[in-house]
């Protein structure tokens, strides 16, 4: 079914490649690669016959060939999970980590894939064949002042961030540990006045496991939140979660939000939402928009000024404004009043895209883009017949 799979930087340097073909690849795959994505919007495009599709992640490429008449929904679910492997196995998913773990890397491939065949993607399963010993990332610990000054010791975000096969060095001073976050995607519109007009929260719970043995995890949520549809909300400052896909190995528990995990080794899924109530209404950020036209062009100046209103403590990643622009647009020029942001034209879409990498609690950031507009002047007569 796979005909080959390789993994590549945003450079088009090959970092790992494995052929289940019986004649040999030719020696520029990478650079082909790189020169038909390019061509194509989607990440699927066809290539000497066959189809290649690949995902993206930090800057790396994982990419299958596959004959034609493949789900395309199957591969990109393959991929995906090799890319969780990866992470599981190596900690982390970047270039070093690949180069690295090589040798780790290609056994686990090993049990993934037979002679091009999908095999087995669960973590928990492929995990005793591997004999590799793998690269461990640091945890590193910071000191961050509790309450009235006292001090308390915090593990930071990158803590997960290790593989679940240690070294046999480090098997001694293993601790069994559980990581959970809480991830939510906010999609807002505001109006020119900067009042929301439309917003849509997604949601979800993720977990890695260090866990030994089979144990039992029990999870209890909020009273305010309740897990269904429309119909089942009840009382003002409710919550509710619709839209709510669980894992597998989570089942709902006689008690009230309370759900219990038998959790996998490595990192999954534990559920996916949507987020409806009041709290639709209370979005953590406040856009300004002021338009300004030029007196003597036909130019318009434009100036956002974004305010982050959550705790200080907490920090947004990954904002992006996006503004549609005239579609007689042909320009801008940009001016950001900070670092750690980046601003871009789409000249197809007609739109500007504002990103800003992160985003602390109580911070605001302003931007100013004068927008080059060139409309075509319409010249008609009026003819006036008088009988």
């Amino acid at each position: 079914m796979i005909q080959y799979l390789f993994v590549i930087n945003s450079k088009g340097d090959l970092l790992l490649l494995k052929n289940y073909q019986r004649m040999p690849l030719a020696p520029d795959i990478a650079e082909s690669f790189m020169e038909n994505k390019n061509k194509v919007d989607i990440p699927v495009f066809k290539y000497n016959g066959l189809v290649h599709q690949y995902i993206k992640r930090e800057d790396l490429y994982f990419v299958a060939a596959v004959m034609e008449g493949i789900s395309e929904f199957l591969i990109v679910e393959f991929l995906q999970r090799l890319c969780q492997l990866c992470k599981d196995f190596c900690g982390v998913v970047n270039e070093l980590a690949v180069r690295q773990n090589l040798m780790l890397l290609h056994e686990v491939i090993d049990e993934v894939v037979d002679t091009g065949v999908i095999q087995q993607t669960a973590t928990e399963k492929i995990r005793p064949f591997i004999h590799s010993q793998p690269t461990v990332v640091p945890v590193k610990v910071i000191d961050q002042p509790g309450l009235f000054g006292v001090e308390k010791r915090v593990v930071s975000g990158s803590a997960a961030n290790k593989p679940v096969i240690l070294s046999r060095g480090d098997l001694e001073a293993r601790r069994n540990e559980v990581f959970l976050d809480v991830i939510e995607k906010i999609t807002a519109q505001f109006g020119s006045d900067g009042n929301l007009q439309r917003s849509d929260v997604r949601g979800e719970i993720q977990m890695k496991s260090f866990l030994t043995g089979s144990p039992v995890i029990h999870i209890a949520l909020s009273d305010n939140i309740v897990i269904g549809t429309e119909e089942q909300k009840t009382g003002y400052g409710t919550t509710l979660l619709e839209d709510c896909q669980f894992h597998d190995c989570v089942k709902r528990s006689e008690r009230k939000n309370t759900f219990i995990i038998s959790p996998p080794q490595g990192e999954f899924l534990v559920c996916s939402y949507q987020l409806s109530g009041e709290v639709m209404s209370q979005l953590p950020f406040r856009l300004q928009a002021i338009v300004e036209d030029y007196d003597t062009t036909r130019d318009i100046e434009l100036i956002l000024k974004l305010h982050c209103d959550a705790p200080a403590a907490a920090k947004a990643l990954a904002v992006t404004v996006t503004v549609p622009l005239p579609k007689c647009t042909t320009g801008i020029t940009q001016r950001l009043d900070s670092s750690g942001q980046m601003a871009e034209f789409q000249r197809e879409e007609k739109q500007l895209v504002w990103t800003i990498g992160e985003m602390f609690g109580g911070s605001k950031f302003l931007s100013q883009f004068k927008v080059f507009l060139q409309c075509s002047a319409i010249t008609f007569e009026i003819h006036i017949h008088i009988f």
